[in-house]
């Protein structure tokens, strides 16, 4: 009886790989794979340059010069704590602060594109480039979602013939 029971618990041993377990425990986060803070601010530094050049989506962060380092502050402890760093963003402002600004997935989209583009050009290797666009993809709801109701509200009120 006694054996049957180990053979039973046993049976799932192979499957248990000591090695990756100890290598998952020890992973370091998108965060420290990109630099920490420092390479955040980089990163953050980059993508705002080559947004003002983007025709898709310059008129988003063409802005005074105080308004800019704010928001460039924002970006860099919004994306710290979403790459698995310390944040002192509150996600909850994300929504409220993008419903007014018409972000479409279109915009949403090219942004990523920005930020793949300077990842790759600061050297990150492509599973973190993966891995930080993959983290990024949820928030693309709350960044999006006045352009949604929006654009919802207008095809009800062309569909009623109130355009």
């Amino acid at each position: 009886l006694l054996e049957t029971a180990r053979r039973d618990v046993l049976i799932n041993r192979k499957r248990h790989d000591v090695k990756k377990t100890q290598e998952a425990a020890s992973a370091k986060s998108v965060y420290e794979k990109l630099g920490g803070e420092i390479g955040i601010t980089n990163l953050v530094e980059n993508m705002y340059t080559k947004a003002l050049e983007d025709a898709r989506i310059k008129s988003f962060f063409e802005k005074n010069k105080a308004k800019v380092t704010t928001i460039k502050k924002k970006m860099s402890q919004f994306m710290g704590g979403i790459f698995g760093g310390p944040s002192a963003y509150d996600n909850n402002d994300l929504r409220p602060m993008h419903y007014g600004m018409n972000v479409s997935d279109f915009h949403f989209d090219a942004i990523l594109d920005i930020i793949r583009g300077v990842l790759k050009e600061i050297g990150a290797k492509p599973k973190d480039v993966a891995d930080a666009l993959m983290i990024l993809q949820p928030v693309r709801a709350d960044i999006t979602t006045g352009y949604t109701v929006r654009m919802e509200m207008a095809r009800k009120n062309v569909e009623k013939g109130k355009d």
